[in-house]
């Protein structure tokens, strides 16, 4: 009997380690300052990163960590998206005056969509925004093309997402993670801030 609770425990370990799909709750968190202390501009985010992969001309498939940082100004929110190459190296945009440009595509419960999301990095934070002027003269592309409100509605619904970000300026770096979303309560966590 002990040789089989222990084979289903290590079945368990090795299913559950295996798994890349990050289960997560929202929660509420204080931003701090400068000094490291907590102010009072509250951000919702998940409670444990979430984990994916990079690859870039460097290397293939490696750790990347991710984290929400969603603020709201106003009645509008701020999508903010900080993600980690290896797990620790946050990545940043070359300057203020060059940001890295990047497009987000996503899949909910393994179903493609033809829409794409536009992100921009001044600093050390991606933030999901409405897509450049230069898109918008495309017509084909204005249809496909999606601002930072349908985002929100994707990360509120039920479901897996599979997330994938690619640079569109300078070296393409793509990034990859999923997120099952059957046990967030996004809306919740928003209405607090």
């Amino acid at each position: 009997m002990k040789k089989i609770l222990l084979a289903i425990v290590l079945i368990i370990s090795i299913y559950s380690c295996g798994s890349t799909t990050n289960n997560q709750k929202w929660k509420v968190s204080y931003l701090v300052d400068e000094f490291g202390d907590s102010t009072t501009d509250k951000y919702v985010t998940t409670e444990k990163s979430l984990w994916g992969k990079f690859s870039n001309s460097a290397t293939d498939n490696s750790k990347l960590k991710v984290q929400f940082v969603i603020t709201k100004t106003g009645e509008s929110f701020n999508i903010g998206i900080d993600l980690y190459e290896y797990g620790s190296l946050k990545v940043k945009a070359l300057s203020y005056d060059h940001p890295t440009s990047y497009s987000i595509r996503i899949k909910h419960n393994d179903t493609p969509n033809n829409k794409f999301w536009c992100a921009e990095n001044e600093g050390d934070r991606m933030y999901v925004e409405d897509c450049p002027y230069y898109y918008k003269n495309n017509e084909e592309i204005k249809k496909i093309a999606q601002d930072e409100k349908t985002f929100l509605n994707y990360l509120a619904k039920d479901g897996k997402l599979k997330i994938s970000i690619t640079e569109i300026s300078g070296n393409p770096s793509k990034y990859k993670f999923e997120l099952n979303t059957e046990e967030l309560d996004l809306v919740t966590a928003l209405l607090q801030l």
